[in-house]
């Protein structure tokens, strides 16, 4: 798994571990609240918006999907 050169933010490790916990038990809608709490704190956490990407591809809404996977390809690029 790729890292971030920095070290996230423990309140963005919360939100990010909430919206996971909520995506495994099927509540997407749940989760993409997490990652936007989470993106709130750092709107550049690749990490995020790939799982929020995940949350809105269950939820079968493409072109969000689409959207968030295109700016966490990006963002994960940019960090290596």
């Amino acid at each position: 798994m790729f890292q971030s050169k920095k070290e996230r933010d423990p309140e963005l490790k919360k939100w990010f571990g909430k919206g996971c916990e909520m995506s495994a038990q099927g509540k997407h809608e749940e989760a993409i609240k997490c990652y936007n709490e989470g993106l709130k704190i750092d709107p550049m956490d690749w990490a995020c918006w790939n799982n929020k990407g995940a949350a809105f591809d269950k939820l079968g809404m493409e072109e969000e999907h689409k959207q968030c996977m295109q700016l966490s390809t990006i963002l994960m690029v940019s960090r290596i």
